[in-house]
């Protein structure tokens, strides 16, 4: 009995002294994680401290870190005055830190810095920071609001994408560029101000923010990347600046809130899918000065109700106009009949106007209607660019079409 008590007591003892061992460990555990920086972590509280002066290191991934074992305990970081950087991987997938105290010393967050931290709920970004890393506060699910100060010059692709949470963001006036996947899938995204200083929108920048009601573009911006908006389901609205010049792929598709788009008049070319499924669009006017309509460009925009093509367009691509089922109206003008439908350097593919019910089509010249109707003249209610019957050729189709245009000009 006296033995079996004995070897119970040596038990005790032994779990008892490796109990506070690790609890002695966890509370003194402390590093160095800059040439000049210390860091420690207080387990009872869940605070990480960063003291010293100078940069963090830069990880190569998160498990190179000191603290990557206990990463799931962290609650809090304490960063003090006199560390200038916030390194590469510092605290991504901390996916327990609700409060990050950043110094006015910090002048740069590095890539992933906090990827992944889904319980972090806001952060202040101080005015000290002049650059923001690529996906540094990627998927932090938690964060509601973001100010980004007057000193931030730069910010890297995708850093605050898949914030789902974010419902509104203020951009710095320093910067000049919305970068690569900015807000990507910011599904709660519903207002962002961009500032004069913004030249450039990047690819996919505002993508799937299906919370996305209206954007305003400043004048400033002169470029606007493939599929900018992109699955932006309740935009409505949206002013595009006078300087830009093309109308890049994907940049609406499946923008299925939108009724009304005015093109700027120095757009020259309308990139395959740009309006694609845009389901509630009504009206387009082509300006002056367009060359090319791509692919696909308005396929599916069920009801679309006008279109104004002018004279300078030379091209349309194949379904660029596709199963627009509404009652559409074509307004096109004289010489864009003669550059599009007759001559043979210039083709229109035969599915532009495929599955469309073309309501009446007439050929306008200098602004005014010419009062030719040819789909009235045809008897026909379907794309009379798509062929009329198997008997007459396409080619002959269009030569009819413009003699009989300019015969109602002249008349």
């Amino acid at each position: 009995m006296k033995r079996s008590l004995k070897t119970l007591s040596l038990v005790l003892i032994a779990f008892l002294m490796l109990v506070f061992t690790q609890a002695a460990t966890a509370e003194t555990a402390s590093g160095k994680c800059g040439d000049n920086l210390y860091w420690e972590f207080d387990d009872a509280t869940g605070t990480l401290t960063i003291t010293g002066s100078g940069a963090m290191y830069d990880y190569n991934r998160s498990s190179d870190r000191d603290w990557d074992t206990f990463k799931d305990n962290i609650r809090s970081i304490d960063i003090s005055y006199g560390v200038t950087t916030i390194g590469v991987y510092a605290f991504d997938e901390c996916s327990g830190i609700t409060e990050v105290i950043i110094p006015d010393s910090i002048t740069s967050i590095g890539d992933y810095a906090f990827f992944a931290c889904t319980g972090l709920t806001s952060i202040t970004i101080p005015d000290s920071v002049t650059s923001i890393g690529n996906l540094v506060f990627y998927e932090c699910t938690g964060l509601s609001s973001v100010v980004i100060p007057n000193s931030v010059t730069s910010i890297g692709e995708s850093a605050f994408e898949r914030c789902h949470g974010l419902s509104s963001v203020t951009i710095s006036d320093s910067v000049t560029k919305i970068s690569r996947g900015l807000f990507y899938f910011c599904s709660n995204l519903t207002s962002v101000i961009i500032p004069d200083s913004v030249k450039s929108i990047d690819d996919y920048a505002f993508r799937e923010c299906s919370g996305l009601t209206s954007i305003m573009i400043p004048e400033s911006v002169t470029s606007i990347g493939i599929g900018s908006f992109y699955d932006c389901r309740k935009l409505a609205q949206i002013n595009l600046p006078s300087g830009l010049t093309c109308i890049s792929e994907h940049l609406f598709h499946n923008c299925s809130s939108l009724t009304a788009i005015a093109i700027p008049a120095y757009v020259t070319r309308i990139d395959a899918c740009a309006f694609a499924h845009c389901e509630k669009l009504k009206t387009v006017v082509i300006p002056n000065g367009m060359s090319s309509v791509g692919k696909w460009a308005f396929a599916e925009c069920m009801e679309l109700a006008t279109i104004t093509i002018p004279n300078s367009v030379t091209s349309i691509d194949e379904y660029a106009f596709s199963q627009c089922t509404g009652q559409t109206k074509v307004i096109m003008g004289m010489k864009a009949y003669h550059n599009i439908l007759v001559k043979q350097a210039i083709e229109l593919p035969e599915n532009s106007f495929n599955i469309c019910h073309i309501h009446s089509t007439k050929c306008v010249n200098n602004g005014e209607d010419g009062g030719f109707n040819l789909v009235n003249l045809l008897n026909q209610s379907c794309s009379f660019l798509h062929g009329i019957t198997d008997a007459i050729h396409r080619i002959e189709l269009y030569v009819i079409a413009f003699l009989l245009c300019c015969l109602a000009e002249l008349q």
